[in-house]
């Protein structure tokens, strides 16, 4: 499989991303996939954590949680919207997907479709090579055109 030096997710893995160092990218595909599966849950767990704290200040601000309650109720409260910031995260990335499959759908409907010959797609080779139970070599190019 070859892979471009200018896709998003090489560029995840070499390049500095959430304060995390710099990793060397796998050449086995499996390896590939996971690295970067496990660099982009460690981007959602960071901005959860980074989230969780925000909110549980503005509830506090507001004067929701008094501090005659003590620090268990406090710490009760910070899960609370660290879950909060989950369920906010799911249901933005579910109103981006429901855009995404409108625009696709009206462009669909109202232009003219051409001839598409499909790029590689990292998930869909990872699961054909789970199916196969073969991981291809993977090469690294400058621009894949």
């Amino acid at each position: 499989m070859k892979i471009s030096k200018n896709s998003w997710h090489y560029k995840m893995l070499t390049e500095k991303f959430f304060f995390a160092d710099r990793w060397n990218p796998s050449r086995s595909l499996c390896l590939y996939f996971w690295q970067v599966m496990f660099r982009l849950a460690m981007g959602v767990f960071i901005c959860m954590v980074v989230a969780s704290p925000l909110v549980f200040l503005m509830v506090n601000v507001n004067g929701y949680l008094p501090e005659t309650l003590g620090v268990a109720v406090a710490i009760w409260a910070l899960l609370g919207t660290f879950i909060l910031a989950i369920c906010g995260m799911i249901l933005i990335l579910l109103f981006l997907t429901g855009v995404m499959y409108l625009v696709e759908k009206l462009k669909s409907r109202y232009f003219p479709k051409k001839e598409y010959t499909p790029k590689e797609s990292l998930i869909i080779n990872y699961i054909k090579a789970k199916t196969d139970k073969v991981c291809p070599i993977i090469e690294f190019k400058e621009d894949l055109k």
